[in-house]
């Protein structure tokens, strides 16, 4: 690798961000296609275990996991041609689990440029917070607190460490989600999930999370 530096780079969490951001800004942008809400992190992240527990995750091929990070794993690949990142993230719990994540990776490979956050509206793609710049210190201690010990973070983002109580909720079934599958148990299929995904907002909640939730509750 030559040591040239390629200045600012765009992480977005997801695909439907990547395609919205690059409309608006310039560089190179790439997003981080997880959903690290589901299922049981492992340690180190990215390492051949923790894509094969996440391919078991998402019910996905390996080469299908590899292919939907490919961007983000070549990014990872030449690290230091990078100064500057720039990280586009929603505030709710599936943002902010993504986030926590990606910020515990770069800390893990000792990453040393700038990085600045800026908080998104998932629907209707306001800026809600310009962050500013952020540090990965403790990144990795607040990943191994919540997804390995299932403690409370005390991590220097107040957005991650709401997300991770909300999280825990979400984890251990103790959440009004679960509650009102229970209280509704006489619902057609559809209008609970339907319900879920409006009373879900805050979590982020997709489809496939309300599936689940409905499936073990019934």
């Amino acid at each position: 690798m030559s040591g040239a530096k390629n200045g600012k780079l765009h992480i977005t969490n997801g695909e439907y961000f990547n395609e919205y951001i690059k409309t608006k800004e310039e560089g190179t942008f790439i997003p981080f296609s997880e959903a690290m809400i589901q299922g049981n992190p492992t340690l180190p992240i990215f390492s051949n275990v923790f894509v094969l527990e996440r391919c078991k995750t998402h019910n996905v091929s390996e080469k299908l996991y590899r292919e939907k990070m490919r961007a983000y794993f070549s990014f990872i690949t030449n690290l230091t041609e990078y100064d500057e990142l720039r990280l586009w993230f929603g505030e709710d719990t599936f943002c902010q689990m993504n986030l926590l994540t990606l910020l515990a990776h770069l800390e893990q490979e000792n990453y040393k440029g700038k990085i600045f956050l800026t908080i998104i509206d998932d629907e209707t793609r306001r800026i809600l917070k310009e962050v500013g710049q952020v540090r990965v210190e403790g990144a990795l201690t607040a990943y191994k607190t919540l997804f390995l010990d299932g403690g409370e973070t005390s991590f220097s983002l107040q957005s991650i460490n709401n997300a991770s109580l909300e999280y825990l909720r979400l984890k251990n079934g103790d959440n009004e989600l679960a509650l009102y599958v229970r209280n509704n148990k006489g619902k057609e299929r559809q209008r609970l999930l339907i319900d879920l995904l409006d009373l879900g907002k805050k979590y982020g909640l997709s489809v496939e999370m309300a599936e689940k939730i409905i499936d073990s509750e019934l």
